[in-house]
């Protein structure tokens, strides 16, 4: 953006503009994963985890059709790392799906018997 005001400076406001709106949307978007997250992590709630899944499957679409468009190294690492966050993600979320409101553990404990 700061080059293209440089090198031609009628296109400046416009780029201003739409670079301010994709930095607001994406904030936005991201707040709303965010609590919709901690949502499904207090409530426990399947329909929450569910919904979470879905969403993160389309950041990592998204990331993934960014990755393969990709204009520098920075913004190829930066795809990388949102595809492998939005995966972390689905892996609780799916967890937390199966756990049918209990906890979230990695394994199971034998349970200890009670000798009389």
């Amino acid at each position: 953006m700061i080059t293209t005001c440089h090198n031609n400076s009628s296109n400046c406001g416009g780029n201003l503009f739409s670079s301010l709106w994709f930095f607001i949307v994406s904030a936005l978007w991201f707040g709303a994963v965010w609590l919709l997250g901690s949502a499904a992590q207090e409530s426990r709630s399947k329909r929450l985890a569910q919904l979470l899944i879905l969403t993160e499957l389309a950041v990592a679409v998204i990331a993934l059709f960014n990755a393969k468009h990709h204009t520098d190294i920075l913004s190829l690492f930066t795809s990388l790392v949102d595809i492998i966050l939005a995966i972390w993600v689905i892996t609780l979320a799916f967890r937390l799906m199966r756990s049918d409101g209990g906890r979230v553990v990695n394994r199971q404990r034998p349970r200890k018997r009670l000798h009389h």
